[in-house]
């Protein structure tokens, strides 16, 4: 069986855990509780292109000119093609975002220029969907958690990573 380490427990660490286990085991290594993270104290909402009058390129020119020259153009490309995917993956598992007469309620927020800011709680994003997700890697017997414990060593050998060095 293949075994994956995923290192954090904010939303990203929670979903590639949480995808990864689909191919075998995962071991979570979090510095301090899984649910101590900025992922789960962020408020807001997530941007994602979810409708027809909208699209990832509008999505991309609205991302970079408020990014004021910060951002990736790669990293932003993969954030509006692949956000729309994620956002349908998660709610087709049974994340529940806020909705207006039975659609997404979209938000205006920032350098957008168009409705596409998704929320869960009101302004509680963050620790709903990183509720969720724990939920899922809690269920899932395929994912271990271990809290408390700081990466302090990458294992390399002839260029490839084998395992960490952690301190608890």
């Amino acid at each position: 069986m293949v075994k994956y380490l995923v290192i954090g427990s904010g939303l990203a660490g929670l979903y590639a855990a949480h995808k990864a286990s689909e191919m075998g085991s995962v071991l979570i290594l979090t510095k301090r509780g899984i649910r101590d993270s900025n992922s789960y104290n962020a408020q807001g909402g997530i941007a994602a292109v979810t409708t027809i009058e909208d699209n990832p390129e509008i999505h991309f020119t609205d991302t970079v000119i408020t990014g004021r020259g910060l951002c990736e153009d790669d990293a932003v490309k993969i954030l509006v093609s692949e956000g729309p995917e994620r956002i349908r993956e998660i709610i087709a598992e049974g994340m529940k975002f806020d909705t207006e007469n039975g659609k997404l309620s979209l938000g205006l927020e920032g350098g957008h220029h168009r409705h596409r800011i998704l929320h869960a709680g009101g302004d509680s994003t963050g620790k709903f969907i990183t509720e969720f997700l724990i939920s899922k890697v809690e269920a899932d017997e395929n994912i271990s958690v271990r809290e408390n414990m700081s990466v302090i060593d990458f294992l390399v050998k002839d260029g490839v990573c084998y395992g960490v060095r952690c301190w608890n």
